[in-house]
């Protein structure tokens, strides 16, 4: 049950390489500059790194779309009981919208749960590590958003670092 089959050096060295680019992006006049909801988001990434250990471990004993599904309906029993009250003020024309929202996560998290599953913890989250960035490259698309240099120079070092972990 160990971690033993993921101490390949080439992907942690990737992997450490491309988390600075990552944070180095975020750094502006010398300081990481993080907004109120990316600080909340930070403590959630810490709290994901413990969950991707638990369920590295849940994967001897479950098939990635079992595991989500069971992840999912405890969270889903927690919300349901916290919001009870809000979820009836919700508009039905957001169902679907949420319905959608809730079938790309599914195949997200599967596709990442079945990621840990064949590659391990560490190489599935550094390519999972390209996510934002794509979300980045969608903005500037449809909504003209400015892309910042640093995000691309970032983009570039995580791709070379998944590069060089796969060869």
């Amino acid at each position: 049950m160990g971690f033993l089959h993921e101490q390949n050096e080439k992907v942690i060295v990737a992997s450490i390489v491309a988390s600075v680019a990552f944070i180095i992006a975020h750094i502006k006049k010398n300081h990481l500059v993080l907004h109120k909801q990316q600080k909340y988001l930070a403590g959630v990434v810490i709290l994901m790194s413990f969950e991707s250990i638990l369920v590295k471990q849940a994967l001897v004993y479950f098939s990635p779309a079992l595991l989500y599904t069971v992840r999912t309906l405890i969270v889903f029993i927690i919300f349901a009981y916290i919001y009870r009250r809000s979820i009836k003020t919700i508009p039905q024309k957001l169902w679907v919208l949420f319905a959608f929202s809730g079938a790309m996560g599914a195949l997200f998290k599967i596709a990442q749960f079945a990621g840990f599953n064949s590659y391990g913890v560490i190489y599935t989250t550094l390519v999972l590590m390209l996510a934002p960035f794509i979300i980045l490259f969608f903005d500037k698309l449809w909504l003209k958003e400015k892309l910042h240099w640093k995000n691309m120079a970032s983009i570039i070092v995580i791709i070379g670092a998944i590069i060089y972990a796969t060869i």
